[in-house]
């Protein structure tokens, strides 16, 4: 009786522990997580983008760390400075903890958009306010691998809306 007393101390004290650090985790490391958030993002896209807040969470799709985007809004350069490609009021990306902790090797398996607002425009020469990726064999960006690798298995579009404008194809008559 007295060992299944100390047992049950034992692993009571490690879940408590266990629960703690599930909810200070998030706090200590989200400074990290903005900075690495920010980099990943102005190393692949050649666009304005800003955002309110991003933040870490272990609970939100257990037992994936949640990465939160908050406030999310991309917009073009060039002939698309003036146009949103995206606003989201968040974006939750889930990864597995230890990597987005490392900041190493993160993979991403899920995205979740919440109210997000897509505007796809393409203009009479064919050019799209979607093709913001930097390009890899332009000497000015940065060659360095990044962190993020994608095997999405998860993805979820809620409250959203999509505008897709192609002035290149003509118009359908009825």
């Amino acid at each position: 009786m007295k060992l299944l007393k100390k047992i049950l101390k034992i692993t009571g004290i490690s879940f408590l522990i266990l629960l703690l650090l599930a909810f200070t985790i998030p706090i200590i490391f989200k400074k990290q997580v903005q900075a690495i958030v920010k980099k990943e993002i102005n190393k692949q896209l050649n666009a304005k983008v800003d955002f309110t807040d991003a933040s870490l969470s272990l609970f939100r799709h257990f037992p994936k760390a949640t990465i939160r985007i908050k406030g999310l809004s991309i917009v073009g350069t060039g002939d698309y400075a003036a146009d949103t490609l995206i606003a989201a009021n968040n974006i939750d990306i889930t990864a597995g903890l230890f990597s987005v902790l490392k900041g190493k090797d993160i993979k991403v398996h899920g995205l979740y958009l919440n109210q997000p607002r897509i505007h796809l425009l393409m203009d009479e020469a064919g050019n799209a306010n979607w093709d913001i990726a930097k390009s890899s064999g332009s000497s000015s960006t940065d060659t360095s691998s990044s962190a993020f690798k994608i095997s999405l298995k998860q993805y979820k579009i809620s409250d959203g809306y999509l505008v897709y404008n192609d002035k290149k194809q003509p118009p359908i008559l009825n």
